[in-house]
């Protein structure tokens, strides 16, 4: 069995002088933490994969007497190893995998060419660790056919074979490959936006997710990664327009994996303010800067860093996007941060700098 958060407490005991007492708590259910009691250390240690025995004590409320009950159970937390993944006669799918632990599951979840199936493993007769699963020939197309297995044990702990390609007809491995790159969240040729999932708008990265071989290490446009023991990775590569990303085994990318591009189309709001200068710096006149912009977005807000305070202008953009405002000044130097957001808050920003001059009234002063 795989740990689990432990949601009550079965039983516990404590010495205090001679005296023994036992505390006994109310049994909800059967889980369990994965730690036993380190009487040494007086801490809670987690146990190895092993086998184990699940006291549970009971007494009458009357405290007349108590039974104590043992259930085994198996703590598991290795996932099971695939050692096989073949087509035999161009129609069954044989798998052969094993477990030390709590032994393997006969179901199978399967990718044909990116369409996910589940089925039932039976055991082959006289051959040791291997299962079949029947009928599978009849998905295949003709051509080249990308399969991919997730077998499990009875723990639920997961291994993902990385992969392979197979004829449809013969069922063999096309060019006998013995794993094949396989991009979870990118296809060639495809367009990413700044409002997808896996792109990181801090970093201004996208995070590809794959798998290959198990514990093997790889590199994207020579930025290095490594599989674990599923055969799952993931990279982050810096996002601009247009993107080349190659897979390889080596830094160098001579021993290319695969190569794919996608275009990168930032959907953050355009932002543009009136009457500032190319540095972004204006002067003011009076105790405050009447402010003008352009936005493709959907709220706008200005905030002096000076004065430390802020000025939503939402209410006055237009069907066209122009907005305006009076912003409150401090005499001196006033930084505005002025903030365009989208509907799925991505903000553009720009700071401007507006110097007060030639007045004696100014917002904030005494």
């Amino acid at each position: 069995m795989k740990r689990r958060p432990q949601r009550s407490t079965l039983s516990s005991s404590s010495a205090a002088s001679d005296v023994y007492k036992r505390q006994v708590h109310e049994v909800k259910n059967g889980e369990w933490d994965g730690k036993i009691y380190d009487t040494k250390t007086g801490k809670m240690n987690t146990v190895p994969d092993g086998q184990y025995r699940y006291k549970i004590t009971t007494e009458t409320a009357s405290g007349q007497g108590e039974q104590l009950t043992y259930y085994p159970l198996k703590v598991d937390t290795l996932p099971p190893i695939i050692h096989g993944v073949s087509i035999t006669g161009g129609q069954d799918l044989l798998v052969e995998f094993e477990d030390n632990g709590s032994g393997v599951n006969n179901l199978l979840y399967f990718e044909i060419n990116g369409k996910r199936y589940r089925g039932t493993l039976s055991p082959v007769s006289g051959q040791q660790n291997v299962y079949v699963l029947p009928g599978v020939g009849q998905l295949l197309l003709n051509g080249k056919n990308f399969i991919r297995i997730e077998v499990s044990d009875n723990a639920l702990n997961t291994t993902i074979d990385p992969g392979k390609y197979y004829d449809g007809q013969t069922g063999q491995v096309i060019n006998g490959a013995v794993g094949v790159l396989k991009l979870l969240n990118l296809t060639d040729n495809s367009v990413i936006t700044s409002d997808s999932y896996s792109y990181d708008k801090v970093n201004k990265s996208y995070n590809i997710k794959e798998t290959y071989l198990p514990n093997t290490e790889l590199f994207a446009n020579g930025i290095k990664t490594a599989t674990g023991t599923t055969g799952a990775f993931s990279v982050a590569v810096p996002a601009v327009a247009q993107n080349t990303v190659v897979f390889s085994e080596d830094a160098t990318g001579k021993n290319i994996l695969g190569t794919y591009h996608f275009t990168f189309v930032d959907q953050a709001p355009t932002l543009e303010i009136e009457g500032v200068d190319a540095s972004g710096k204006a002067i003011a006149h009076s105790e405050n800067y009447h402010l003008k912009g352009k936005t493709n977005g959907v709220k706008v807000s200005v905030e002096n860093q000076s004065a430390k305070k802020s000025v939503d202008l939402t209410s006055s953009l237009t069907s066209n996007g122009e907005f305006e405002g009076d912003i409150p000044l401090v005499f001196g130097e006033n930084k505005l941060l002025v903030s365009s957001y989208n509907s799925n808050d991505e903000v553009t920003e720009s700071t401007v700098v507006i110097t007060t001059v030639d007045t004696q009234l100014y917002w904030g002063s005494s």
